[in-house]
């Protein structure tokens, strides 16, 4: 701490700014209060020659006009929100100096107009000595001791020599002044000085060190509450728990009277409620705030700083509806900035129910557990956020999993849609794939959209689909109303009723494949993290979009499974073709069963797939056993197969799909190390012309209803 020089390297335990300042205030205001009674009793005295009023009103002005400029400047640091405090406190103590040397020479005048050595100022200097010792070191104060000294003692030698003559008070007392008696008075007065100053400071060090010890033991207090706040936050991995601890902690220290921690949200542009300490706590958790009105949080994360609001109900920082909902009069706000990247998280504001002036000090401890907070939150949101990240690398390599199971169109689209609805959280989803030969895009699978919007998008070849595809792989609208890409499309959009949404490019190496849209129904912000994880799903889908379409390419050149030797889906499309035909001729219907090995994933997985290649055989002989010759069986990819019916009703079908389900159920395979192992199938049948009339259609529907078979019970008929 520097006061005139380096007081650090004149005093071994320098005291605070702050102290320095009370104090240097004190003897301000008694210096002010002594200029105003000298003129009062100036203007009193009738008997004061004109000159020596004259003079002596200026000398005392100056005091006080000295005395002024100090109080205005002493004010400006108290209202400093910065930490610029130690700074402009060694200024003001300049200053002192300053006033200082101004003081002794307007006493040593003094003493000159009011008798030299029969006047009574140095009387004022003895006072005036013991209290600059309260402020300055030893070191200093020796020095304006010896200043003062040496300029009374040259004063006084001045009129033992005859020099010059001091103004009378009364010409009677000119005779008193001899050599002999100005020297007896210089000498006394000397020693007085020096005496007065050596023993006032020996005073003064002792209330430093009990000042200090007042200090230190409050600074003590203060690093315990930290230590035991920080301790017990350590202890949880939960924001909402931590938060509370935080406050509850806060409170405490700081003496306020409410404590309250708000998080920003980006998506709804409001403050979340986080933790509340105070006689609101449980009201506050309670209170939703509108983002059409202004809040210390969003006040703060403008302004970028600390706030101080003198008084709630009438500050440009908050809303008066918010502020009458609080248990606040006088706030301190300070933002929380996240680690290590320094995002605007949330605010700390400490609160009061009377007028408080929150001083530099209240500031910078509020500023150091701000800090503090900011690391413990930011802690836990890291771990946090390691959690999300394994969860989010955990579903994606699960659905990843799940779409290279199966490579068929009518299982694996919807598939698809759905593992990235999953995967992002998000409440609506659709597959948008390149028609050949042209540069648009088509809805081929939607989740949640309606009919409408699907016809609207396929429709209009929209810019921001044809971005995501043709120009850059990842497109993101957290807000579809402040977005321009969505003006052709906003009427659809708002009747659709989403706000937010994603699109992410499929590519392959043959060019860009189509677009898998996300869609959430309110504003979001996609993370980093959810970004690249979306994208790595994109391209792991395109990837598996294009072996299922050679996988399509292979099984359509040949019409019997090399593997079971039935026929394949190829000779499954054909004799749909001529069952449709017969049917329509003879206006008698028949029955398509689609069926899915339940629980065959598992045989590979723990057996391989030359057993699993085995079971499937062994299911194929089981099948033909229990049809008659005219039906027809077909293995139609996987683990799926399908039979035709020929003139068979639903009712009659049902009881053949029982058969089915009976002969697989009974059917003892052959497993390695004997192990004995069972195996049932879900089933969906349709009725030609009963359900549908398109051959196509009818595989669709039967394949659908195997699908909700699959996801009801293993071993499900689905019939309708």
């Amino acid at each position: 701490m520097v006061v005139m020089g380096n007081i650090e390297a004149m005093n071994p335990t320098p005291l605070p700014v702050d102290y320095l300042l009370i104090e240097a205030r004190r003897l301000n205001l008694v210096r002010a209060v002594t200029a105003v009674l000298g003129k009062a009793v100036l203007f009193f005295s009738v008997s004061l020659q004109a000159g020596i009023f004259a003079a002596m009103m200026v000398l005392l002005g100056g005091v006080l006009v000295f005395s002024g400029a100090f109080e205005w400047r002493y004010r400006s640091i108290q209202r400093l929100q910065d930490h610029d405090l130690q700074k402009a406190g060694r200024r003001l103590m300049l200053y002192v100096c300053l006033q200082v040397l101004y003081d002794v020479a307007v006493l040593l005048v003094a003493i000159h107009l009011t008798g030299g050595p029969l006047s009574p100022v140095p009387l004022i200097f003895l006072l005036y000595i013991g209290m600059l010792a309260v402020i300055f070191p030893n070191r200093q104060l020796a020095l304006i001791t010896a200043y003062v000294v040496v300029g009374y003692v040259v004063l006084m030698e001045s009129y033992a020599l005859g020099w010059w003559q001091p103004a009378m008070l009364l010409d009677s007392h000119a005779a008193m002044i001899t050599p002999a008696f100005t020297r007896s008075v210089e000498i006394a007065f000397g020693l007085a000085f020096v005496l007065t100053s050596t023993l006032v400071a020996g005073r003064a060090r002792q209330l430093h060190r009990a000042w200090l010890e007042i200090v230190n033991k409050k600074k003590n207090a203060f690093l315990d509450h930290l230590n035991e706040m920080t301790r017990q936050s350590l202890t949880t991995t939960d924001i909402q728990t931590l938060s509370q601890i935080l406050t509850d902690h806060i409170g405490v220290i700081l003496e306020v009277d409410a404590v309250y921690i708000d998080v920003w949200n980006e998506d709804i542009k409001a403050p979340v409620f986080m933790a509340a300490w105070g006689p609101l706590r449980g009201r506050y958790s309670q209170t939703e705030i509108s983002p059409r009105l202004l809040t210390v949080t969003a006040s703060m994360r403008q302004v970028g700083g600390p706030l101080v609001i003198e008084n709630a109900q009438s500050s440009p920082y908050i809303s008066p509806e918010v502020a009458t909902q609080f248990f606040a009069h006088s706030i301190l706000a300070l933002p929380i900035y996240g680690y290590p990247d320094k995002v605007y998280w949330g605010a700390l504001w400490v609160a009061f129910q009377r007028d408080h002036h929150f001083t530099a000090e209240d500031i910078q401890r509020a500023q150091q557990l701000t800090d503090v907070v900011a690391l413990l939150i930011s802690r836990v949101r890291l771990y946090q956020e390691t959690l999300s990240r394994a969860e989010l690398l955990e579903d994606f390599s699960l659905q990843v999993t799940r779409l290279t199971s199966d490579l068929r169109h009518t299982t694996l689209l919807p598939g698809i849609v759905e593992s990235a609805r999953s995967l992002l959280k998000a409440q609506r989803a659709a597959l948008f794939t390149r028609v050949a030969g042209k540069e648009h895009l088509t809805c081929s699978h939607a989740i949640g959209l309606s009919e409408e919007y699907v016809q609207a998008v396929n429709q209009r070849t929209r810019p921001i689909l044809e971005e995501a595809i043709f120009s850059e792989p990842v497109v993101l609208v957290p807000d579809v109303v402040q977005d321009v890409r969505t003006t052709g499309l906003f009427d659809a959009i708002r009747q659709e009723g989403f706000q937010a949404f994603g699109v992410f490019a499929l590519t392959s190496p043959e060019g860009p494949r189509g677009a898998l849209a996300v869609y959430w129904d309110r504003p979001h912000v996609i993370s980093t993290e959810e970004v690249a994880t979306a994208r790595l799903f994109a391209e792991r889908a395109s990837d598996v979009l294009h072996n299922a379409d050679l996988y399509a390419q292979a099984t359509e050149q040949s019409l019997t499974d090399e593997l079971t030797s039935l026929p394949n889906r190829r000779a499954l499309d054909r004799q749909m073709g001529q069952e449709s035909a017969r049917s329509f001729r003879s206006g008698r219907p028949f029955t398509l069963i689609m069926m899915d090995l339940d629980g065959f994933k598992s045989i590979n997985d723990n057996f391989g797939h030359p057993i699993g290649d085995s079971v499937l055989q062994q299911v194929a002989t089981a099948l033909r056993r229990a049809v008659r010759a005219t039906d027809f069986i077909a293995r139609y990819g996987g683990d799926e197969f399908a039979v035709i019916l020929p003139e068979t009703d639903m009712d009659a079908a049902r009881l053949v799909a029982e058969k089915l389900r009976q002969s697989l159920a009974t059917c003892d395979l052959r497993m390695p190390n004997t192990t004995q192992r069972y195996i049932s199938a879900s089933m969906g049948l349709a009725v030609f012309p009963h359900d549908t009339s398109v051959p196509e259609k009818l595989i669709e529907i039967a394949d659908k209803r195997l699908y909700q078979a699959k996801h009801t019970r293993w071993g499900t008929i689905i019939t309708h």
